[in-house]
């Protein structure tokens, strides 16, 4: 399995990158991943993805339920109410208020014992499965997890599963904040069209054999192609099948 990253400030932000990233093997069988998208209307958006994933290193790191052989679901499920409940404890002890939590996300899980992959999506992003790239789109109107801080348990799963996906022995995964459909032409050049430019960050498989791939292709849109992205982008690919080619342009 190979693991890729990318974490990059869009032109629309001048101070801070609003997003943020965790990668955490948390055995040699389990994998989990998160990107966090702050929320600009709110305040402190940069603290809100951050505190958000650092919450979730948190919870993998104190828990002894997390077990080579635990079904991904089941574990996303208790990972994400374990991080509700720190959620709802350090908001309270530290005197957060609600626009400075201000930020969605979405989980990655994969577990090499089972070749499972799960995924699940708090807000808008991109999710890659094997070599299908899908939008998730809520109208610019995010369901915020701080929004569900009061509900019950069993109201906290309800929104958990409302949007995730299960992945059987997936040949490659990932997932995106939004950012990654913002790419724009800073000059007038047409050669590529802009919608193929999150397809190529999240599903070309060209320079897979270095570490840095996504920011080097970051990199190539701006110099090559004279494009960039509008928001902040977070991005984590995983891998699996090393002879997987996929050619964008």
């Amino acid at each position: 399995m190979r693991v890729y990253t990318g974490l990059h400030r869009g032109s629309s932000h001048k101070n801070y990158c609003e997003d943020f990233l965790l990668t955490i093997p948390i055995s040699k069988q389990i994998f989990v991943g998160m990107v966090a998208d702050g929320c600009s209307a709110g305040k402190h958006a940069h603290f809100a993805s951050a505190f958000q994933c650092k919450l979730m290193r948190k919870v993998i790191c104190t828990n002894t339920f997390i077990q080579k052989d635990i079904p991904v679901q089941l574990l996303a499920n208790r990972l994400l109410l374990s991080w509700m409940q720190d959620l709802k404890y350090f908001k309270q002890e530290m005197l957060i208020p609600e626009n400075e939590l201000l930020s969605t996300f979405i989980l990655l899980i994969y577990n090499a014992e089972t070749k499972q992959a799960y995924v699940t999506a708090l807000g808008d992003g991109g999710v890659l499965i094997n070599q299908d790239l899908h939008e998730i789109d809520q109208n610019n109107c995010p369901d915020y997890p701080i929004y569900h801080i009061e509900d019950s348990e069993e109201e906290w799963l309800d929104y958990f599963n409302e949007q995730s996906f299960l992945i059987e022995v997936p040949s490659q995964v990932g997932i995106a904040t939004d950012g990654i459909f913002s790419f724009y032409h800073t000059q007038n050049i047409r050669e590529i069209p802009e919608s193929k430019f999150a397809d190529y960050l999240m599903r070309d498989t060209s320079l897979k054999d270095y570490e840095d791939m996504i920011q080097q292709k970051i990199y190539i849109l701006h110099a090559q192609f004279a494009a960039q992205a509008y928001d902040d982008i977070a991005v984590i690919r995983l891998l699996f099948d090393n002879h997987l080619e996929i050619k964008v342009f």
